[in-house]
């Protein structure tokens, strides 16, 4: 009995070494192999990213720029009961789906939004934005340089979303005049 419990012994011993040896040799052969094809999916997603904002997201800051520019949307915020037949057909959900955006904000200087959509994507509705983003619009916000003048394009990850921002101050055509809000 003690010879083949002494054999079980050394068969076990045997094959802990080979574990032993087998691991060793995936861990320096295979494993870095793991790691640097993790490093080299995470340098392909990151040049993803920057060809999404040059193809996608760069023209979403140009159209934010240039209805920021519009005199409708000074106008707007200057006198909003005589511009708001205007803005809700030129900013109609047809309209903000058809520019690529997912939503829309015209928000005056005093902080006072004067105009806001949102797509619901999950459930393909359009409505006001939710109030965790409408709060990032307003003065202060994320949404809202603290210098009126300031072009604000990047990304902001909000209640687990990720959202691309484009903020313009809101001026006429000609820039003859200081912003009157900003176009989110």
């Amino acid at each position: 009995m003690t010879l083949r419990l002494g054999i079980l012994a050394a068969i076990a011993c045997m094959l802990l070494a080979l574990a032993g040896v087998t691991a060793w040799v995936l861990e320096r052969s295979f494993f870095p192999r793991l790691v640097d094809n993790e490093l080299d999916l995470t340098e392909h997603n990151v040049q993803l990213v920057k060809v999404l904002f040059d193809t996608t997201l760069g023209p979403q800051a140009t159209k934010t720029r240039n209805l920021a520019n519009w005199d409708l949307v000074w106008d707007f915020i200057n006198d909003p009961e005589k511009e708001r037949a205007q803005m809700d057909e030129n900013f109609s959900d047809t309209f903000i789906s058809g520019e690529g955006f997912i939503a829309l904000a015209v928000v005056a200087e005093n902080g006072r939004v004067m105009f806001d959509r949102y797509h619901y994507l999950r459930d393909e509705r359009y409505g006001d934005f939710p109030p965790q983003l409408l709060q990032q619009c307003r003065p202060g916000g994320a949404f809202y340089p603290a210098q009126s003048d300031a072009v604000l394009n990047k990304l902001c990850s909000i209640d687990s979303n990720l959202y691309y921002v484009s903020s313009h101050p809101v001026t006429p055509h000609t820039h003859s005049a200081a912003a009157n809000g900003r176009l989110i």
